[in-house]
């Protein structure tokens, strides 16, 4: 019986440590320790758009500098910078991971603390590269010539863009408001744009021979908002494309979609009769969807365009795996230009969405519609195509879901 107090020991030690383990898992159910958790998370999401915002500032000081003094300033603020990118491009890599292990992994939360401890430190030396920067710009800048740059800049910028309200103008002819409200609000975002833009440069115009002043802080805001501009302008112009390229393809996609319930229709025939009555109910219900929204073809082409993707995406569910392989290729063929056009449309409203203040879960979701996009060019089949097109448009509903969520809980 030599052996009994082992026994007992090493009993007792076992028990203890279930005890403790069972202990820590209560508590990290509690709603302390999940309140805990989320401010992490949240100050982690914060400290990368600092980090983020930090960096587009950064770009901005640096194109000014280099216009105006062609390289010769010090280059600490441009290596400060690439590392901050770096820094900011391997912390969203391994943020989007933690983030997809959170309700799974108790690791995650550690993962995501550690990503903001990166972030704030790149922060922190990006922040004092560009108070050396400013210095060096108050001690050796020509204010004049600077001020003078910007404003010839925002001229060169208006006379270039000509009339966007044209593009608005064209649409509105033809269509219904809903499909060129995308190119109102981009041209709304540019008027603005382009009115801070000017206020800013005329800030500095006040300020230009006034020792005391520096004109840097109104400039890099004036270039900020040109740089606004700029891709307000992009986006109205794609906004515009997308809809006329839309009226040019919204009859051959309700052609297609009709020969698909065709095909389904004869395809019921082959299956089990429990599965055949699905099969019909979805394909009575697709045809229901294709002849309402037929009409509205020639005044709502995106939105038409939308709904067919969705009518095939509930068809190709109910088909399931009644097709043949080579049927489901075929299918997807038939599908993919329509759901693309819809996941660039998603994407682009998402991205106009997240510029406009977003959290740092709202940049994961709209990184992932890209890289689903863009693993759809490179897929082995349309299958496959397909498939990355779909989670391409639900990482960009899931984005602009979250920049809406952010914006409405800083409101």
């Amino acid at each position: 019986m030599e052996w009994l107090p082992w026994v007992v020991v090493f009993g007792t030690t076992g028990v203890l440590c279930l005890v403790v383990g069972l202990a820590i898992r209560g508590f990290r159910r509690t709603p302390r320790a999940r309140a805990r958790r989320e401010v992490t998370w949240t100050h982690t999401g914060q400290a990368l758009l600092r980090l983020d915002t930090a960096i587009e500032e950064s770009d901005i000081e640096l194109g000014l500098s280099g216009a105006l003094y062609g390289g010769t300033a010090p280059r600490t603020l441009a290596a400060a910078r690439a590392y901050a990118a770096n820094a900011r491009d391997d912390a969203f890599v391994r943020y989007q991971q933690a983030l997809d292990r959170k309700e799974t992994h108790p690791g995650a939360v550690r993962e995501a603390r550690h990503v903001g401890d990166l972030a704030n430190r790149a922060l922190l030396k990006l922040e004092n590269a560009q108070l050396e920067h400013q210095k060096w710009l108050t001690a050796n800048a020509d204010a004049p010539a600077q001020v003078a740059a910007a404003r010839e800049r925002l001229t060169e910028i208006v006379a270039g863009l000509g009339d966007p309200t044209a593009l608005e103008r064209d649409l509105a002819e033809q269509f219904d408001d809903a499909e060129w409200a995308p190119v109102k609000d981009a041209n709304d975002a540019l008027e603005k744009a382009l009115t801070e833009a000017d206020r800013a440069i005329a800030r500095a115009e006040e300020n230009v021979d006034k020792p005391a002043k520096s004109v840097m802080a109104n400039l890099a805001a004036g270039e900020k908002y040109l740089r606004a501009a700029e891709s307000a302008s992009l986006a109205a112009d794609q906004a515009h494309r997308g809809v006329i390229d839309a009226s040019i393809a919204v009859a051959s996609e309700l052609s297609s979609m009709r020969a698909d319930i065709a095909k389904g229709v004869a395809l019921q025939k082959t299956v089990p009769a429990d599965a055949a009555e699905r099969v019909g109910e979805e394909l009575d219900r697709a045809l229901a969807s294709v002849e309402k929204i037929e009409p509205r073809a020639d005044r709502e082409p995106t939105a038409v365009i939308t709904e067919i993707s969705r009518i095939r995406d509930r068809l190709d569910l109910a088909l399931g795996n009644a097709r043949t392989a080579r049927d489901r290729i075929e299918g997807a063929r038939n599908a993919l230009p329509a759901t693309m056009s819809t996941a660039r449309r998603t994407i682009a409203h998402a991205e106009a969405v997240v510029m406009q203040g977003s959290s740092a879960d709202a940049r994961v979701r709209l990184t992932e519609a890209n890289d689903a996009l863009a693993a759809s060019r490179s897929a082995e089949d349309a299958v496959a195509a397909l498939d990355a097109v779909r989670r391409a448009i639900r990482h960009a509903e899931d984005a602009e879901a979250l920049a809406n969520y952010a914006r409405g809980r800083r409101a």
